[in-house]
């Protein structure tokens, strides 16, 4: 036979597995899109700093604001003319570039959106032939016709949700030993009254209305416990009146 200890801890020790696998798994599909989405903001404000900037400001004063946003950001930036020839860059080039010119992986993606469907700002994700990194990319086109691309890497973002998993899986075990000794003695408490009320009215079936119950809670025991206690009285009067 179960008991209400038994099942306490059943529902708790369920109800705590599915909440780490709910984690899990929103985690798992969830935060890299959200991750994507938050850094859509990010590039398009630093995209929007650069425009401002490129306008008016000489060379030297360009690339120290592209480094300045690359250090701060880890915002990789490129800008290149209508050709694909490099003016600016915060980074130095992979081996698979052409010297003086855009990533491939980036002028595929403007030689493609040139012939379709020309757009101003492109978002998608690439990876680089190099170091097998996937990017978020932001690529967009200045007023004088240049190519701004931003590029930031998403491999941290991998290795925070493996880390965020881990985490949620450790500290559901820790959770579920606490929470387990806290259900034993919660139950306990509870089911104490219980088996003394059970104890009582096998006595009483027995004619022996000696024992009373000493609870004297306002919940639904107590009210429980003082019917019985009631019970009791009334029978052993109504036996003695016999």
């Amino acid at each position: 036979m179960k008991t209400i200890k038994m099942k306490l801890f059943g529902i708790f020790l369920v109800s705590m597995i599915a909440f780490v696998f709910c984690n899990i798994l929103l985690n798992t599909v969830f935060l890299e899109k959200y991750y994507i989405y938050k850094n859509k903001d990010v590039l398009r404000n630093a995209s929007q700093r650069i425009r401002e900037e490129y306008k008016n400001n000489h060379n030297e004063e360009i690339e120290a604001m592209l480094k300045e946003i690359d250090r701060l950001e880890g915002i990789n930036i490129t800008i290149s003319d209508r050709n694909m020839i490099l003016r600016y860059s915060s980074f130095s080039q992979t081996p698979s570039s052409p010297p003086g010119r855009v990533p491939g992986e980036i002028e595929k993606i403007l030689r493609v959106n040139e012939k379709r469907n020309p757009q101003t700002n492109i978002y998608t994700i690439v990876v680089t032939p190099d170091y097998n990194v996937r990017e978020v990319v932001f690529i967009n086109r200045l007023n004088n016709g240049d190519v701004l691309v931003l590029r930031k890497q998403m491999k941290a973002i991998s290795e925070s949700t493996a880390i965020a998993n881990q985490f949620f899986i450790l500290t559901g075990l820790i959770i579920v030993i606490i929470g387990g000794i806290f259900v034993y003695l919660f139950s306990r408490r509870l089911t104490r009254p219980i088996i003394e009320m059970s104890n009582i009215a096998e006595d009483i079936s027995n004619l022996d209305f000696s024992r009373r119950m000493e609870y004297n809670s306002r919940d639904e025991i107590g009210s429980l416990a003082r019917s019985i206690n009631l019970i009791s009285q009334k029978l052993s009067t109504s036996i003695k009146a016999l």
